[in-house]
């Protein structure tokens, strides 16, 4: 039996021609299926421009082999000035499936009125669909270096070990270690990976977590406590020892 797929909507996008405007929603989907099921979903395509538009839509796997799994009921979408349309399709988990699916659905956007030689954009929607059941969440910082300039960040190597996308979120929590400082020391805190990039199966990535301001921190000895929440409830923690000289932060 099928059922309607929930779509997570996290942010929008919007991408511009010379002779229409195009936004998709949601620009990513998430979600976790069981397998041997089948559901249904649509993208909204709303054009903002004065002409009419047609959007060409095409998909890639993480394989670039299966791509059964999904299916659109037209790969052909035109929609009017000022007005929406639904791109449908719909998602079969094959009973084999297990960790996630990944798929990036690529819009083309043509406008059908070609005067005035119209320039053309692609853009993408990835699909990350988690096999529930057959989920493995593993992770481990690879490395951990400081980045001075613009402002200073803490460039964390992460890697994934497990058989599913993750999007690791978490604080660095900053302390003056020495010279003598005073019981209640001022704390730094920093939020780690805000733009929630993710990190494939199998795949290492540098993720950032910075200061929002400039903070120049006085000269001293510091420690770094990073902890990092790759899954809920499941955290990889490490702690390291930094100097400010001049200004400039070096791990020991």
């Amino acid at each position: 039996m099928k059922k309607i797929l929930v779509l997570l909507i996290l942010f929008t996008f919007t991408t511009i021609s010379a002779n229409a405007k195009l936004s998709i929603s949601p620009v990513r989907i998430e979600n976790s299926l069981p397998a041997g099921k089948s559901f249904e979903g649509y993208y909204i395509l709303s054009n903002l421009g004065d002409n009419t538009i047609s959007v060409e839509i095409s998909l890639t796997t993480s394989d670039n082999k299966n791509t059964d799994w999904i299916n659109f009921n037209s790969n052909l979408v035109t929609v009017e000035p000022k007005s929406k349309a639904e791109a449908k399709f719909t998602i079969h988990i094959p009973e084999s499936a297990s960790g996630v699916l990944i798929a990036r659905i690529n819009f083309y956007e043509k406008p059908v009125d070609t005067s005035g030689s119209p320039i053309t954009f692609t853009i993408s929607s990835p699909i990350y669909i988690s096999i529930k059941g057959t989920e493995i969440y593993k992770a481990n910082i690879q490395n951990i270096s400081i980045l001075n300039s613009p402002k200073t960040s803490f460039l964390i190597n992460i890697a994934n070990t497990g058989n599913v996308h993750i999007r690791p979120k978490g604080n660095i929590v900053i302390q003056k270690t020495e010279p003598p400082v005073p019981e209640y020391a001022e704390e730094y805190k920093i939020i780690f990976n805000q733009s929630q990039s993710v990190v494939l199966p199998g795949a290492t990535r540098d993720l950032i977590g910075s200061f929002d301001d400039q903070i120049n921190l006085p000269d001293g000895s510091y420690k770094a406590s990073i902890n990092i929440e790759y899954k809920e409830n499941d955290w990889i923690s490490e702690e390291i020892i930094f100097e400010v000289d001049g200004g400039i932060a070096i791990i020991r």
